[in-house]
């Protein structure tokens, strides 16, 4: 609704989405660089610089769906629905790939070793993380899509994901630690190491 009225009134509304989309980009890679350095704090004595780049690439490349995906749904579904779409479609099927291709680039030789890696991921791992990021997310997203304003759900979304993130790794570390991976556990490892101790 606030960019509609926009739409109306101000010439320059193209502008002003791309100086919104900048913004949500470079904000979201901050953090997410953020979340990772803290997260490996907590799980290892020395923290990989390349780790902390890869999720702040993570943060950067998913802020465009992030921010348009937001936008569409929030101005054609109710908050329920919008909330069901972006974490059971959108996010496993744009979002997802990302993740996994970050966490494996630090490892990779080569594209080829990369792909192979991240449809590994994808196919082992993919429908785990996603079952669990939407159990866990579509609450979140509900209640951000009822009371949150568009052009903050970007941010809000990732200061969530920060605070989410720090203390996922603080908990997972405590209960076993992990190995030095290139990226933040997800929720399916904590439940793994809880079931497992």
């Amino acid at each position: 609704m606030v960019y509609r009225q926009i739409k109306r009134i101000h010439p320059f509304y193209p502008l002003f989405i791309y100086y919104m989309l900048l913004q949500n980009i470079v904000s979201r890679s901050i953090m997410c660089g953020f979340a990772d350095t803290v997260s490996q704090s907590f799980e290892h004595e020395t923290i990989s610089p390349y780790r902390s780049l890869s999720f702040a690439c993570y943060g950067a490349l998913s802020a465009p769906i992030l921010f348009h995906s937001f936008r569409v749904l929030s101005s054609r579904y109710k908050p329920y629905k919008s909330a069901v779409i972006f974490e059971s479609v959108i996010w496993p099927v744009t979002c997802m790939p990302i993740y996994f291709s970050m966490q494996h680039s630090s490892t990779s030789s080569s594209l080829f070793e990369l792909y192979k890696k991240t449809n590994h991921s994808l196919v082992n791992e993919g429908p785990k993380v996603a079952i669990s990021s939407a159990m866990l997310w579509i609450p979140i997203s509900y209640i951000q899509f009822t009371y949150c304003p568009i052009w903050a759900m970007t941010y809000v979304r990732t200061i969530l994901c920060t605070l989410y993130y720090i203390g996922l790794s603080s908990v997972v570390h405590r209960v076993s630690p992990l190995p030095h991976t290139s990226l933040p556990p997800t929720s399916s490892d904590i439940n793994q190491r809880l079931i497992k101790d």
